[in-house]
């Protein structure tokens, strides 16, 4: 299975102070430079761990991808599904997860700067269990 996918160009993670995380809390990641020219595909990551558990079955937040720091590119609404469905009283020690959602492409071009913000758009604020949020960028393939 070697070479069946590409290594990440960029992947940040931002810590939510004790796993809390307020809804006037935005997590932004600037994305200044990559090693190449291209589309990239983007990823939302959030990481949740056993001993902080995650009261829902879903995730939504508003995903805004932003270029050259002042023009928006696009406004997304995303939904990932948290439930697990291994039960979790069997789990050892300290259980960490990460759940994926594909975002959008972004394409780059080194006079262009990126920014992607993530707020969550949940009613509970502040909302417990997500300890990380990040975004990874991946290079797509040449083909159409």
């Amino acid at each position: 299975m070697i070479g069946c996918s590409r290594p990440a160009a960029y992947s940040f993670f931002i810590a939510i102070d004790d796993g809390r995380w307020e809804n006037s809390e935005h997590a932004i990641f600037s994305i200044d430079t990559l090693p190449q020219v291209g589309t990239y595909a983007c990823n939302l990551l959030l990481r949740t761990m056993k001993a902080t558990p995650y009261p829902y079955k879903d995730f939504y937040a508003e995903i805004k991808f932003t270029q050259n720091d002042s023009v928006v590119i696009a406004t997304d609404t995303i939904q990932i599904n948290l439930s697990n469905d291994q039960n979790s009283e069997n789990a050892a020690g300290i259980s960490m997860h990460t759940h994926s959602l594909k975002l959008r492409n972004i394409s780059y071009a080194p006079s262009q700067s990126h920014q992607v913000t993530v707020r969550h758009l949940m009613q509970q604020s502040p909302l417990p269990g997500i300890i990380a949020v990040g975004i990874e960028l991946t290079p797509t393939s040449n083909e159409n």
